[in-house]
């Protein structure tokens, strides 16, 4: 191997003038480097070395093969099924990619279709149907009234007969409720209003004792005392009837018509509510 320090002046320059330029000398061989350049023949060898290795590299830019003329030569020293077989699995290759790259695509359009479609029916969804529970909704309607009965009835009204009309003319019913008589001086009715559960409509009759102020209420919605939950049953001078109680209210459940149920709720025992609901239907 040629050593630098082997060399005339005129080969090292010329030798090492690529890495001079590109500052890639050690500091020994850049001294001598510059020691020679600063000689004054050879001053300008740099600056003149770097225009024609530029002028080279341009012009060497424009010498390059067509794709025609790389697969001639592949052809020359390639087997020509080997190449084939090559080609083949490129197409494969490049069809499985396709491939992979359109469903991806499918699958994210169905993934936003899923979450819009998603957010459109919950946005946009019916309301769920209220479930009706006879003896647990009523309970709470009759202690709603108790506690705050501003506005709950809908026609305030002391009068037997024409709470009855009231009633009787309301098309949202679909049944024609039986309105309890008066039981005694000591209970009179204040009014009557309709509770709309959607898929239950209910006859409301609000009775009050002139004496200890207490609240009755009756209400009458369709049904079958088959449809409540199933209690021993009571009967008080042929009045059938079946008892609900909690820590606050009392209930009786008879049955007064084929498809008709009757409430009277109450902080009434169930005896003296079963009492009531029998001379208020006359017996």
């Amino acid at each position: 191997m040629v050593k630098p320090s082997d060399l005339s002046d005129q080969d090292f320059l010329y030798g090492y003038m690529t890495e001079y330029l590109d500052g890639e000398l050690s500091l020994e061989l850049q001294e001598r480097f510059q020691k020679l350049i600063g000689v004054q023949q050879n001053a300008e060898l740099p600056e003149r070395f770097q225009k024609v290795r530029g002028a080279l590299q341009l012009g060497l830019q424009s010498f390059y093969l067509r794709e025609s003329e790389k697969i001639h030569l592949r052809a020359l020293v390639q087997d020509q099924t080997v190449r084939e077989t090559q080609e083949a699995r490129k197409i494969d290759e490049v069809g499985r990619r396709e491939v992979v790259s359109r469903v991806s695509r499918w699958t994210a359009v169905l993934a936003l279709l899923v979450i819009v479609g998603g957010i459109l029916y919950y946005v946009f969804r019916s309301p769920a149907r209220e479930k009706f529970v006879p003896v647990v909704n009523l309970s709470y309607e009759a202690m709603a009234m108790i506690e705050d009965p501003e506005g709950r009835l809908l026609f305030p009204s002391t009068s037997i007969e024409e709470i009855t009309k009231y009633l009787n003319a309301s098309r949202n019913l679909g049944f024609s409720p039986l309105v309890l008589k008066s039981f005694s001086q000591s209970w009179v009715p204040e009014g009557a209003t309709i509770i709309d559960y959607e898929v239950a409509k209910i006859a409301v009759v609000e009775y009050k004792n002139t004496e200890s102020k207490e609240k009755l209420f009756h209400f009458a919605f369709k049904g079958t005392l088959s449809d409540l939950p199933k209690a021993e049953p009571g009967n008080y001078r042929g009045l059938i009837y079946q008892t609900y109680s909690s820590d606050k209210i009392n209930i009786i459940a008879w049955q007064h018509k084929k498809d008709v149920i009757s409430f009277l709720v109450g902080r009434r025992s169930a005896p003296e509510l079963a009492t009531l609901a029998r001379m208020g239907t006359g017996g």
